[in-house]
């Protein structure tokens, strides 16, 4: 999962341009110990009625604590928590969203 920059639109075109750029990073500037060929496979980026799916379609939940407290939300978990509207926007899966005060506190800083 990538983060696209600010006025960077969520395309196929994009989503690929982004890709290649780190299949080429890990393929020219990494040294393996076990020399490695990446390759692009495919977009598997679902879209459901002109939307991407939510991060709960690819993340496992402790990983979506992780990730939004890294790099999405200068706010608490608490303070996320408390927003229907935020969570909706985050959660496909009624029961992934039934789950998030079992993990979202607990694995807000985990990535820090």
């Amino acid at each position: 999962m990538f983060l696209l920059g600010d006025g960077v639109d969520n395309t196929p075109q994009e989503r690929l341009r982004i890709t290649q750029n780190f299949i080429n990073y890990l393929n020219n500037e990494v040294t393996w110990r076990y020399p490695n060929q990446f390759v692009f496979c495919g977009d598997e980026t679902v879209t459901i009625n002109g939307e991407n799916a939510k991060l709960d379609r690819y993340l496992l939940n402790a990983d979506i604590a992780a990730f939004l407290g890294k790099y999405v939300f200068d706010n608490t978990a608490a303070q996320v928590m408390q927003s229907e509207e935020m969570l909706d926007i985050i959660f496909e899966n009624p029961k992934n969203k039934a789950m998030v005060p079992t993990f979202l506190s607990q694995f807000w800083n985990a990535w820090m």
